[in-house]
């Protein structure tokens, strides 16, 4: 056999779903809510203690401080309300981080937030300011050919990152969520978006055109409500067709 690829899977978790404990053993990497749009210290301190039970890779999750529209629209704000909300997030996760003795591995932005910075200069240098504040030194989960991947990779190490639950139109945006087609539900289809996107380095759109699209982490959302059947299907078909999860 060939070599084999290594692929992360991360999901948001600390969100207030109720399968947090049957999706993290099924995963590499977790996105704790911060308390931007979802989560306390209380759910911070579950979802650590959960993943390091797991021996998964904790990673902080903020976003617009949004929690009435679960942070997936952009709110009026200014941007030293941005920088403040950020600030506040990151300091009350790593003091809790800091109190069970784990590091925090990367940082991923949630919702609105992610994609706004992704394509949005102003948005991108917040972010970074604020995590060059606390000497974050670790990964940064970030869109595939975006802006704030393009900006963030010359200080921090950058994890291209591609969806395996979402649809993809063919500018490698993702389907909005109004649509019917924006969630992938089957397994199968799942499989063979994170399959393409692994293996391939390409994504299918609706258009059903084939775009490139490199990751080195693919996220599931932990909200999906399939999101046990198909990180499961996942995980039963990666090590057979040469794709090892870590």
């Amino acid at each position: 056999m060939d070599e084999m690829k290594v692929m992360d899977i991360n999901c948001d978790l600390g969100e207030g779903a109720a399968n947090d404990e049957a999706l993290m053993p099924l995963i590499s990497s977790c996105n704790i809510a911060a308390g931007g749009h979802a989560g306390n210290e209380k759910t911070i301190r579950k979802t650590i203690r959960l993943a390091k039970n797991c021996q998964v890779k904790i990673g902080v999750h903020p976003s617009y401080p949004d929690r009435i529209h679960f942070g997936r629209k952009i709110p009026d704000i200014s941007p030293d309300e941005l920088h403040r909300s950020l600030r506040e997030q990151l300091h009350s996760f790593l003091k809790v981080a800091d109190s069970e003795g784990i590091d925090i591995n990367h940082i991923k932005l949630h919702g609105a937030l992610y994609h706004q910075a992704a394509s949005d200069k102003k948005t991108a240098d917040i972010f970074l300011d604020t995590i060059k504040d606390f000497r974050f030194r670790g990964i940064l989960f970030v869109p595939y050919g975006s802006v704030l991947f393009r900006m963030a990779e010359r200080t921090f190490d950058c994890y291209s990152e591609a969806f395996i639950d979402r649809a993809y139109t063919a500018n490698l945006k993702l389907l909005s969520r109004e649509s019917p087609l924006a969630l992938h539900h089957e397994p199968e289809k799942a499989w063979e978006q994170f399959y393409s996107i692994s293996v391939e380095n390409k994504v299918v759109t609706i258009e059903k055109v084939k775009k490139k699209l490199i990751a080195k982490t693919c996220c599931i959302h932990g909200d999906h409500p399939n999101a046990v059947a198909i990180l499961k299907h996942i995980r039963n078909r990666a090590n057979k067709n040469g794709i090892k999860i870590e």
